[in-house]
């Protein structure tokens, strides 16, 4: 796929129309689609900098929810849905569908380097050293681990029973899921952080 700019993430969005989304360093998500590679449309509106994550769920009838994250300390929820025409912030794209706008979540006091969706709650990890959850019907931020990590937090990835989280500090943790906390169970300090996790099983890669 072409691009002017570095890319920071990628996400295939499984919509009746299949599409990929990039994130890259200047303002504007090109969407393309997944199979012609022809370019959908671009949406602009949501982030002010650059996309650094993004993720997908299926949300409610037939619905497609996409969250990105980016710099300006940001994080947006985008409804890949069946045209409706009732929105003034919505892109068509082929097959019928429609992209909109929907909650831009604010608590991270710098740049959203990650995000995880687990059923009904989506995670956050921040250059602030934070990890947040939040209710993805509402866009409710549930809880707030402060100093989650001693420098930023660069990937979050869910495999066994726990959340596991990568960051600047060199350090690799796993984080309960349940519960009415987040603690973190284990702690692994390595030469140099982890740029990327990959779950695989049961296990963390």
């Amino acid at each position: 796929l072409p691009s002017n700019a570095v890319v920071w993430c990628l996400a295939h969005i499984k919509a009746s129309t299949p599409m990929v989304w990039v994130g890259q360093e200047r303002a504007g998500i090109p969407v393309f689609h997944a199979t012609t590679r022809q370019l959908l449309c671009t949406l602009t509106g949501g982030h002010t900098g650059n996309v650094l994550a993004c993720c997908s769920a299926d949300g409610p009838d037939g619905r497609v929810d996409v969250w990105t994250a980016g710099n300006d300390f940001s994080i947006r929820c985008w409804h890949v849905e069946r045209g409706r025409g009732g929105s003034n912030f919505e892109e068509a794209v082929p097959g019928g569908l429609q992209i909109r706008r929907g909650n831009a979540l604010y608590w991270h006091s710098n740049g959203v380097r990650s995000l995880l969706r687990i059923g009904p709650t989506l995670w956050s990890g921040s250059d602030d050293k934070a990890i947040c959850l939040w209710r993805t019907a509402t866009g409710e931020r549930i809880e707030a681990i402060e100093e989650a990590h001693e420098q930023g937090v660069i990937c979050l990835a869910v495999a066994g029973r726990g959340v596991w989280s990568s960051g600047y500090d060199g350090r690799l943790k796993e984080w309960t899921v349940g519960g009415v906390a987040r603690q973190c169970t284990r702690e692994v300090l390595l030469s140099e952080p982890l740029r990327a996790l990959c779950p695989v099983g049961q296990q963390v890669w």
